[in-house]
C-alpha cells in the first residue's frame, strides 16, 4: 500500500477459536486504512523472552526481576508494531490477514458477565463484514471491551456498538 498509511492504534492478545478445542491470539493494529491481524505466535513470544532475559541479566537484574521480564514478554511484543512498516506487519507470518476499514460492517464489544460457578466470562469483540464474523475474547493480557470500544469509536465512527 502507500506510504499514507499510518498506525492509530492496537488491541493487544485477542483471542479468537480457530476449530473446536485450539485458540489463536491476535494482536489487532488498527491503520487510517485498514485493520490488519497479526498472530503472536509461539516462537515469537519464546524469542521476545529469550531477549528480555538476556537484556535482565546484561543489567545485572536479581532473579526475581530476570524471572519477571521473561513472564510479561509476550505481553507486551504488541509494541514492536508501533515502529514496524505496514505491509511489513502484514507479511511477518502467512496467517496475517487485513481488512479495509470501509469493508468493516459493524464492531460490537461487550463486557464479560458471571457464568457458573462463579467464573466471569471474558469480555468480547465482534468485527462484521459483508463476507466474515470475526470473534475475539479480550482475556487478562489484553484490554476490556470499553477500552476497546475507545479505541475504535475514532477509527469506526458510528459502525461501534
Amino acid at each position: 500500500m502507500g506510504t499514507d498509511e499510518s498506525i492509530l492504534d492496537i488491541i493487544p492478545n485477542a483471542s479468537r477459536k480457530k476449530g473446536w478445542f485450539k485458540q489463536q491470539t491476535w494482536n489487532l493494529v488498527f491503520t487510517n486504512r485498514r485493520m490488519i491481524a497479526a498472530l503472536l505466535t509461539d516462537q515469537a513470544v519464546k524469542a521476545e523472552a529469550a531477549s528480555a532475559a538476556q537484556a535482565a541479566q546484561a543489567q545485572r537484574a536479581d532473579a526475581l526481576e530476570r524471572m519477571w521480564s521473561t513472564a510479561l514478554a509476550g505481553v507486551n511484543l504488541h509494541k514492536k508494531y508501533l515502529s514496524m512498516p505496514v505491509d511489513q506487519i502484514l507479511a511477518e507470518n502467512p496467517e496475517n490477514f487485513s481488512v479495509e476499514l470501509s469493508q468493516i460492517e459493524s464492531v460490537k464489544t461487550a463486557a464479560g458477565e458471571m457464568a457458573q460457578a462463579g467464573k466471569w466470562d471474558t469480555d468480547t469483540l465482534t468485527i462484521r463484514t459483508a463476507s466474515d464474523k470475526m470473534e475475539f475474547q479480550l482475556g487478562l493480557r489484553s484490554l476490556s471491551a470499553s477500552e476497546a470500544t475507545t479505541i475504535l469509536r475514532p477509527i469506526i465512527r458510528n459502525r461501534v456498538r
